[in-house]
């Protein structure tokens, strides 16, 4: 039997209108006004008097939801530096916040496209060389343990340094750099990236402006390599920031110049996806029209949050789903079980039309 596919049209009204040209020509003079919406009670995380006293520092990034009420809802956790009493003291602070919320022609909206990065530093010099000897000794063994290409060593030594409660944020910036050379030895691209997408360069000492410009550089290779022209544009802002020679301007110019091509072009991109650690897999779509096919595991829901909208829909590998162009902002984040691989494919409009 011939398989039926649908195509998902991501609004609430079911009905079309065959607007005239009048119509139209004031469709796009003025769709809406739209406020920002604005802090009213932003609680600041308690320092955990542990990491106080060990002079430990860390980080912890969260995705969010304003209700139309101002509270806050849909509190996901999207990364950390590795210490559990700085992600449950953000996710209580959090928890207590309060705005004003986004308006819409003067009505109040949701606002779902929100994520904030709680910092937790320390004045002292112990924030700075927030190292144990013991973890620095496992690095380094770890390290020549990978020149030596003793795969298994290297895993026993990452699952040793992971043991380490409430890092320091100078050694989950080590053990990412460790990890994700073990992956670029494995040839896991994705993992690779995820990895060195983790690391903070405002934490420790700083290794310099090289140091900073050689991980940006191999975070945006890979990006591109994968497909995944969201990041690949942002980690293209954050290089030509830096202090860059007239032969890296014009290559880094050129690239994003191809990327903006491939995303205007008819070809499809393809995203391969998987569900590691984490429960969810969170990615921002550079096309409004995608597909979620080849999936090997189960992928329960999915979220898609827009900057003024935020619904929850089943995965159905027989759908497309078209995302309204005045849904700005859109991230998708599917949750299933750890395992799970898919396809995440973003459509050209033309393939959407045929």
């Amino acid at each position: 039997m011939k398989s039926i596919k649908t195509t998902i049209v991501l609004m609430f009204t079911t009905w079309f209108v065959q607007a005239s040209q009048a119509e139209n020509q004031a469709l796009a003079t003025h769709l809406s006004t739209v406020e920002a919406p604005i802090p009213i009670k932003r609680v600041n995380p308690k320092y955990p008097m542990s990491a106080a006293r060990q002079g430990r520092t860390g980080w912890a990034t969260f995705s969010f939801v304003i209700e139309k009420n101002g509270s806050v809802s849909n509190i996901v956790k999207l990364d950390s530096s590795g210490s559990k009493d700085f992600e449950q003291e953000s996710l209580k602070a959090i928890k207590h916040w309060k705005y004003k919320p986004a308006m819409e022609n003067g009505e109040p909206i949701q606002r779902c496209v929100n994520t904030v990065q709680l910092d937790f530093k320390m004045s002292s010099k112990a924030e700075e060389d927030g190292v144990r000897r013991r973890f620095m000794k496992k690095y380094r063994l770890a390290l020549e343990a990978l020149e030596e290409k003793k795969i298994t060593a290297v895993e026993q030594y990452i699952e040793e340094m992971s043991s380490f409660n409430n890092r320091y944020a100078s050694e989950s910036n080590l053990l990412n750099l460790l990890k994700a050379k073990y992956n670029e030895a494995t040839d896991n691209k994705q993992l690779q990236l995820t990895y060195l997408s983790k690391i903070q360069f405002n934490y420790g000492k700083d290794k310099g402006a090289q140091y900073k410009l050689a991980i940006t550089h191999n975070k945006l290779v890979l990006a591109v390599q994968l497909n995944q022209l969201t990041k690949a544009l942002s980690f293209l802002d954050n290089l030509t920031a830096m202090s860059l020679n007239e032969q890296q301007k014009l290559t880094y110019q050129q690239l994003e110049q191809n990327i903006h091509n491939t995303i205007k072009s008819d070809k499809t991109i393809l995203v391969k996806g998987v569900l590691h650690q984490a429960p969810f897999w969170n990615f921002t779509p550079v096309r409004n029209n995608f597909s979620i096919v080849n999936v090997s595991g189960l992928l329960t829901k999915m979220d898609v949050r827009c900057a003024n909208k935020y619904h929850t829909y089943t995965v159905n590998e027989q759908s497309t789903w078209q995302i309204p162009e005045n849904w700005q902002g859109c991230s998708v984040i599917l949750y299933g079980q750890s395992g799970t691989t898919f396809d995440f494919v973003e459509l050209s409009e033309s393939a959407n039309e045929a």
